[in-house]
């Protein structure tokens, strides 16, 4: 009983990181964006691509891990991370949990949200990689 909670636990954290971290407020989804942060690249593709819809996702993707998704994720993946960024609601709320993200760090640091501003470059400058 114990290792079937231990193992659906850990499969919803890889699986269903959406669901089972809230997602009500910024720092809720601040909390996922370092889940995300904390995977590892391989690690991130395991969600699925609905996930890649969540600000709380997007938030928490390296730039390593935007380069493996471009390499290596099924079309449906990064096809959803592309549109999803296209929405300017989106994108304004990733960079509000960017920003949350930078506030826990203190130091007027920017780190996340330049990190988020990368991403998204990447994305533009290699956005034939993500709509084939």
């Amino acid at each position: 009983m114990a290792t079937e909670y231990f193992t659906d636990t850990i499969l919803d954290r890889f699986v269903i990181p959406q669901i089972v971290f809230p997602q009500d407020t910024n720092q809720q989804k601040a909390a996922l964006a370092w889940h995300i942060l904390s995977l590892k690249d391989a690690e991130l593709l395991l969600c699925g691509a609905l996930a890649f819809s969540y600000s709380g996702i997007i938030a928490g993707i390296s730039q390593n891990a935007i380069e493996y998704i471009a390499k290596n994720a099924p079309r449906r993946y990064r096809v959803e991370l592309l549109e999803s960024l296209k929405k300017n609601y989106v994108q304004k709320e990733v960079f509000e949990i960017a920003k949350s993200m930078d506030e826990d760090l203190g130091k007027n640091t920017t780190q996340n949200q330049d990190r988020i501003k990368n991403l998204i470059q990447y994305i533009k400058d290699n956005r034939g990689a993500f709509e084939f």
